[in-house]
């Protein structure tokens, strides 16, 4: 992986085994699921942070996924084009086109978020008795009514929500209903408490907590492929969190990058 330059531009190349492949080649032979710094704030941040940490969970283990919601936001954003100059018919039914689209992937990533979420629920352990038991749901429309209706109903509903939408979208320049607008909601199993109403100290334990039924869930999966980027995760953790947390990395045997402010 480098870069070239050429007409005073820099361009990057990746070359594998030698032989020179396309930059998204990358993702069809590793994952990278990252932790930052600015993840333990994500329960105060608004929905999308703790979306966009669902679905970096998902990606690292599902090639698929990653092309589907690659896939949605193609036809999400193709769709706000159209809706700026729609002028005609022709407009219309290239509209009717994509939004159908938008509704089989919606359904499709809906189901793979619920199906994750299920399988992450059940991998939470008693680790220590400071880490709560955790409880994670999906906050949107479709995801509630796919746990009730059938994958149609609910493609039908997500269709329906988009053409009656295309004037107050045109207008606003946005998706005002999209499985995009999901909210990861996180409580604790026994209490119910939830997430956003746990110190900041608590909170950080919490997101650790995910990060081991996550690794749970990779011990399961054979050639698990996935690359962790740690970025100053041990602040603010004492030293038996630290261990744990180094000791399960080691012993799922993923290669992991880990960096840390403190010398210790």
């Amino acid at each position: 992986l480098g870069l070239k330059k050429k007409n005073n531009v820099f361009k990057k190349i990746l070359s594998i085994n030698t032989q020179k492949r396309a930059g998204n080649s990358l993702g069809e032979i590793m994952n990278i699921f990252w932790v930052l710094p600015r993840m333990a704030h994500i329960f105060d941040g608004a929905p999308e942070e703790r979306r966009n940490f669902l679905d970096l969970m998902i990606s690292s283990v599902d090639h698929l996924y990653k092309k589907n919601l690659s896939e949605y936001k193609k036809y999400k954003n193709e769709r706000l084009k159209i809706l700026k100059r729609i002028s005609d018919t022709n407009d219309n039914k290239w509209l009717d086109v994509i939004e159908k689209k938008m509704s089989e992937l919606g359904v499709i990533i809906c189901d793979f978020r619920r199906v994750f979420l299920d399988t992450l629920n059940k991998c939470f352990h008693k680790i220590d008795d400071e880490i709560p038991l955790l409880t994670l749901k999906l906050d949107g429309l479709a995801d509630k009514t796919l746990k009730i209706k059938p994958a149609l109903y609910v493609e039908e509903l997500i269709l329906e929500k988009l053409k009656s939408n295309r004037m107050k979208d045109s207008i606003s320049g946005r998706t005002n209903f999209s499985i995009n607008k999901t909210d990861l909601l996180i409580f604790d199993a026994n209490t119910n408490k939830e997430g956003k109403n746990f110190s900041t100290g608590e909170q950080k334990i919490i997101i650790i907590s995910i990060l081991f039924s996550f690794l749970n869930i990779l011990e399961k999966i054979k050639n698990s492929k996935v690359l962790f980027l740690l970025d100053d995760i041990f602040s603010y953790l004492d030293t038996r969190f630290i261990r744990n947390i180094i000791y399960r990395l080691n012993e799922l045997k993923l290669q992991t990058w880990m960096t840390d402010v403190r010398s210790d």
